[in-house]
């Protein structure tokens, strides 16, 4: 909601960000938990008020500082593992991310090719699965004829079988049926809508 750009400065019991004007401070003991990634730092907070601290640039000094305000905030030895997953995910071109409800597109030459946006991924730990992701990763998409809610349900998972969500329901119950065909497929991540929803794209092969 509020971003502030200056000096980040850690002391033993608060973490600061120093700029011309503004500046913006928040207390150790109020960060429940914080997460390394390689675009930031994001602090938990358990206010409801949590912040992602953002570098300027990547460089060893920045490497540093999240090690070892993770290891003041914790108390913990920290991993010296320099993570390769983003907090901010790569959003896919807006010529193709609708402002309302994402429906399929034909967009391939050569074979069919089809984007479909992932619903109920804000359920659980869904999100925090997408967004561990990467763009052109494989998922797979199954049918379950026997869900109580839905005969076309098809659910959206990762290749190792974390549940992502679900395609739409006006989607699914018409991709169903080509699942139901065995058509030869492969299903991968396309990106994200500017609302955080998970993109998946399909292709039929020939």
């Amino acid at each position: 909601k509020s971003s502030v750009e200056g000096e980040c400065v850690l002391t033993n019991k608060r973490i600061m960000v120093i700029g011309g004007l503004a500046s913006k401070k928040m207390n150790l003991t109020s960060i429940e938990s914080m997460q390394w990634y390689s675009d930031g730092l994001f602090c938990n907070r358990s206010t409801g008020k949590s912040v992602f601290l953002r570098p300027a640039k990547r460089s060893s000094r920045w490497n540093r500082f999240a090690m070892v305000a993770q290891h003041v905030r914790t108390g913990d030895p920290v991993l010296g593992i320099i993570p390769k997953n983003s907090f901010i995910p790569q959003l896919i071109e807006a010529t193709i991310v609708s402002p309302g409800d994402f429906e399929a597109l034909d967009r391939s030459a050569s074979g069919s090719k089809y984007t479909f946006r992932v619903v109920g991924d804000f359920v659980g730990n869904r999100q925090y699965r997408a967004s561990r992701l990467q763009i052109g990763e494989p998922v797979l998409l199954v049918r379950e004829p026997c869900n109580e809610h839905d005969p076309n349900a098809v659910s959206v998972s990762d290749s190792q079988g974390g549940d992502l969500g679900y395609l739409k329901r006006e989607v699914a119950s018409w991709f169903c049926k080509m699942l139901d065909a065995r058509k030869q497929m492969q299903f991968r991540v396309a990106g994200w809508t500017s609302g955080g929803s998970l993109l998946v794209d399909v292709f039929e092969l020939r």
